[in-house]
């Protein structure tokens, strides 16, 4: 079926995000722009493969990797919270679960960060 296809775009779109976990800051800033290009894939399509919590975390990557060229800074810690989000989401089977995704949406708040 179609949404069995978007389920496997989906997540071989985060495992190009979720590479990301380990990497060290200098990386994260040097890639910031593959990684928010991965990350916006998946929240692009996520909601249509009923993963709409993983989207929205997604998202929240994409976000905090275009505040760089955006908005001019840069927030490495945060972005590994989202990514351990996005990891913890998935081995939990709970992609549609959108509680995780609201509490990062008001750090990305209180850091200045728009969405």
């Amino acid at each position: 079926s179609l949404r069995e296809q978007l389920v496997v775009y989906v997540r071989a779109e985060t495992n190009k995000v979720l590479i990301y976990g380990d990497a060290p800051e200098d990386q994260l800033f040097a890639e910031s722009t593959a990684l928010g290009e991965a990350a916006l894939s998946v929240a692009e399509v996520a909601g249509a493969a009923g993963m709409a919590g993983l989207g929205e975390v997604a998202r929240g990557i994409y976000s905090l990797t275009n505040a760089v060229r955006t908005q001019g800074f840069w927030h490495a810690e945060a972005v590994h919270v989202h990514i351990g989000a996005l990891a913890l989401l998935c081995r939990l089977g709970r992609e549609d679960d959108g509680t995780v995704a609201n509490q990062l949406h008001a750090m990305r708040r209180s850091l200045g960060v728009s969405d």
